[in-house]
C-alpha cells in the first residue's frame, strides 16, 4: 500500500514514512514537483518550505467575499487618510 504524500501531524504535514530506528516517524523533504502534484489533489491548502509541507488556515468563498467587500468598502472611506486597510494576510510589525 502506497502511504499518502500528506498526512497532517500535530499542525504540520508528514511526507513519506520513514521510521528508521524508532517507533516515531522522521519528517522527510519531498521535491517541488510531488508537492504540486499533493496540492492539487488536496482538499485543504498547504504551504512548501524548503521540502516540507505545512497545512494552511483556510477560508471559505463565503468568507473571502464578505471580508473583500468589507476591505473594499473600508479602503473607499478612508481614502485620501492617513489609515490604511490590509488584509488578513499582512503581518504586522512594530
Amino acid at each position: 500500500m502506497t502511504p499518502p504524500l500528506f498526512e497532517c501531524v500535530a499542525g504540520a504535514i508528514r511526507t513519506g514514512y520513514d521510521y528508521g530506528m524508532s517507533s516515531l516517524p522522521r519528517f522527510q523533504p519531498i521535491s517541488v514537483r510531488d508537492y504540486l502534484d499533493g496540492e492539487s489533489q488536496a482538499k485543504r491548502k498547504h504551504e512548501y518550505i524548503e521540502g516540507f509541507v505545512y497545512a494552511m488556515a483556510g477560508a471559505t468563498n463565503s468568507h473571502n467575499r464578505i471580508s473583500t467587500n468589507a476591505i473594499g468598502s473600508l479602503y473607499s472611506q478612508l481614502r485620501g487618510n492617513r489609515c490604511q486597510v490590509f488584509n488578513s494576510d499582512t503581518k504586522e510589525t512594530p
